[in-house]
């Protein structure tokens, strides 16, 4: 709950930043990353520590003084950019497309926030953020993909079939299904209905387990990448 973590930090004179509170203002992106235990055992993330508090792991972060309506809890933008300097690359790219994507921070005060030379991949970071992404997987994807190379369009309207996750070097879809939505009898259905056309329109699908793309992303990638081998070959004999 906001309670606890609020309470201790007020009791610090502190107030909460970095994913602590990026995820009090309602962004969980980051979440996916981490089991319950994990979430549970985190650090409590907190700028100007002023007094010690009884809570086993603290990570302090230099930081503004805490907004008058919100006490306690750093702005978003402020622990956005903590964020960004504290956790893993991926963790920062999922929260960035969560935050543009709501609108409630634009791209500009974040460069902004990260002057200079030491800053400059960060700054890679924001632009390169999307309001594309439903979800952190998908963040996930589209950037590993790109990362190697390929030619990612997100979000891709397909006449006669509607709107798919992915198209990747203009050949292959890729769908990233989760189980408790794909596993229903009748959105198996409509999946292989969906699958059947795109192939009538010359497309290769792959669909991926979005548990296998969130703890085995290597595996993915092969997948994917041995496909659109297959995809530039056919292509070559044509």
């Amino acid at each position: 709950s906001e309670t606890s973590p609020v309470r201790w930090a007020l009791q610090a004179g502190a107030q909460l930043t970095c994913v602590s509170a990026v995820r009090l203002h309602g962004f969980k992106g980051a979440d996916v990353f981490r089991t319950q235990a994990q979430q549970e055992a985190e650090p409590l993330h907190l700028t100007r520590v002023r007094r010690p508090i009884p809570v086993p792991y603290v990570c302090s972060h230099h930081g503004e003084a805490a907004p008058e309506n919100r006490p306690g809890l750093a702005r978003l933008r402020e622990a956005v950019v903590h964020l960004l300097r504290c956790q893993p690359e991926m963790v920062g790219r999922v929260v960035l497309d969560e935050v543009i994507k709501s609108g409630q921070l634009a791209s500009q005060a974040l460069l902004e926030d990260l002057p200079g030379a030491r800053n400059a991949q960060l700054r890679g970071m924001v632009l390169e953020a999307e309001r594309s992404a439903d979800s952190p997987l998908e963040t996930v994807l589209r950037h590993t993909l790109r990362r190697r190379g390929w030619r990612v369009e997100p979000q891709v309207s397909i006449l006669g079939v509607g709107q798919v996750d992915f198209l990747v070097n203009g050949r292959v879809v890729v769908e990233i299904d989760g189980y408790s939505f794909h596993s229903a009898p009748d959105r198996f259905r409509k999946d292989r209905e969906r699958d059947l056309a795109l192939k009538a329109h010359g497309y290769r699908v792959v669909r991926v387990a979005a548990l296998t793309l969130l703890w085995h992303p290597e595996r993915v990638v092969a997948q994917i990448e041995e496909v659109l081998r297959h995809a530039c070959r056919d292509d070559r004999r044509r």
